[in-house]
């Protein structure tokens, strides 16, 4: 995969774009549609939903000590 990350600051926001082949991108969508399905859910963009629940899980894990 060729993944590509460009990182910058807006207004005390960050933004993140994602540069990889179109190949690469239609496997992750279809791969997240289909995770979605499984679970009984829809949504407009399973791609984008996949991601920013990852970022809730690591927002959630955040405090989070090793043992």
């Amino acid at each position: 995969m060729g993944l590509r990350v460009k990182i910058g600051v807006s207004g005390g926001n960050v933004i993140m774009v994602l540069m990889i082949p179109i190949e690469d991108y239609e496997e992750a969508y279809r791969g997240a549609l289909l995770m979605y399905k499984c679970q009984g859910e829809s949504t407009k963009n399973p791609l984008a939903r996949y991601i920013a629940d990852s970022l809730k899980y690591l927002e959630s894990i955040r405090n989070c000590k090793e043992t």
